[in-house]
């Protein structure tokens, strides 16, 4: 089957294929559903036109990124899980805030004429399902989207007999994987024959100057990603710890054997529905990387890896990501790419770095329903916060357990 990578590979079944891609300014998409082997018409037409949808995923990151400025992650010596009393209102409301957003992108998917129905047989299918969506042009919050009506301008009166149910998000019922079709210069088989070949071993690679830019938290993440890597990868050789911009601009370039790449760094995306988006990581003070960067590498990685690309702002729902990090990773043969695409609270993207990591190299589950798990417990928490880190690689691929 087509898999959004130019040629058709042996891959797992998904539950569900949905394909959005654009004809000019139209959007058009494709969708099969292989829990009951239905399909649509090999070109559905949507009402809405890419411009309108550009401007109104425009509007929902610079809403829903304001949770990042909140003082409570300053405060949180234990960031997954914030305990000052000011934090759980705060976090109830950030909660419905993103099912007021979430409701409101399902209905206007719901209504569309021809795409609508698809939408619908998505939320009907059992949790736990697998959803694969290729596209050219724009990368939807899909995992917000909340099929239950909630909207935050309702008086207390009706909100107050209105609960979030965390569990209806798709983010939290679904292993949802993102592609970009088609990647320039990719081979167009995903490497992950390469990225399980022999043992992980991951390049850890943190912008040392995160903790003096904010002397006041009382997380500090450079020095918590710092205790990571002794604790869990310096001992078993596992991987590399890299700390100045320099030194991480010249593994990137020659890389050959990690299959993750960690990078914890700041990073910019001014507005990215305008052309060139201003997308950078700042990987140092002064040192930055944009897009452009991988392209100038002379061989390709060898071990597929997975990049997560963890700073304040590497990624958006926009076509920006489609000349950008993702799309040139995968040019250099990487695996894939998560990130976050709102702006995130420096503490709490640190926590849910290490997280992730650490859950990977067990080897146990695929890097989807890691995702979905810590999504889970940080929504039981009422903290929407791992709904924002989405999966641009296949989801069912394991961490070699090779020791």
């Amino acid at each position: 089957m087509s898999v959004g990578y130019g040629q058709k590979v042996s891959l797992p079944l998904r539950t569900a294929n949905l394909i959005i891609w654009a004809d000019n300014s139209e959007l058009r998409a494709h969708f099969r559903n292989n829990h009951s082997d239905e399909t649509s018409r090999a070109s559905l037409k949507l009402s809405m036109k890419l411009d309108q949808l550009n401007s109104y995923l425009l509007n929902i990151r610079n809403r829903l990124g304001e949770i990042s400025t909140s003082g409570i992650w300053a405060e949180a010596k234990f960031p997954m899980r914030p305990t000052k009393a000011s934090a759980k209102p705060l976090l109830k409301d950030f909660t419905e805030i993103v099912a007021h957003e979430g409701w409101k992108l399902y209905k206007k998917l719901l209504d569309e004429v021809e795409l609508g129905e698809f939408i619908r047989q998505i939320n009907e299918l059992p949790a736990g399902s697998s959803i694969s969506i290729e596209t050219d042009c724009a990368l939807f919050p899909w995992e917000i989207l909340y099929p239950v009506e909630f909207n935050i301008n309702w008086p207390k009166a009706v909100r107050s007999g209105r609960t979030v149910q965390p569990e209806r998000f798709w983010g939290n019922r679904y292993l949802i994987e993102y592609r970009i079709s088609p990647v320039k210069g990719s081979a167009g088989i995903p490497p992950i024959a390469e990225h399980r070949n022999g043992r992980s071993f991951v390049s850890f690679n943190v912008n040392p100057t995160i903790d003096e830019d904010s002397p006041e938290l009382a997380y500090k993440p450079v020095m918590q990603h710092t205790d990571f890597f002794n604790k869990n990868l310096r001992k078993p050789r596992r991987g590399e710890l890299r700390m100045d911009g320099e030194s991480i601009k010249e593994f990137l370039f020659s890389d050959s054997r990690s299959n993750l790449i960690y990078l914890y760094c700041h990073g910019q995306s001014d507005d990215p529905y305008q052309g060139g988006g201003g997308e950078l990581l700042q990987v140092d003070k002064d040192s930055d990387i944009d897009p452009s960067f991988f392209a100038q590498r002379k061989e390709k990685y060898r071990r597929g890896p997975i990049v997560i690309l963890n700073s304040c702002s590497s990624g958006s729902y926009s076509s920006l990501s489609f000349s950008s990090f993702h799309s040139e990773l995968i040019g250099q043969r990487a695996l894939g790419v998560i990130g976050p695409t709102i702006r995130m609270p420096v503490t709490f993207a640190s926590a849910f770095g290490q997280k992730l990591v650490r859950e990977y190299l067990k080897g146990r589950i695929p890097i989807g329903q890691i995702l979905r798990n810590m999504r889970k417990e940080l929504l039981a928490k009422n903290n929407p916060l791992g709904l924002f880190y989405v999966l641009q690689c296949p989801w069912h691929v394991k961490a070699p357990l090779k020791k």
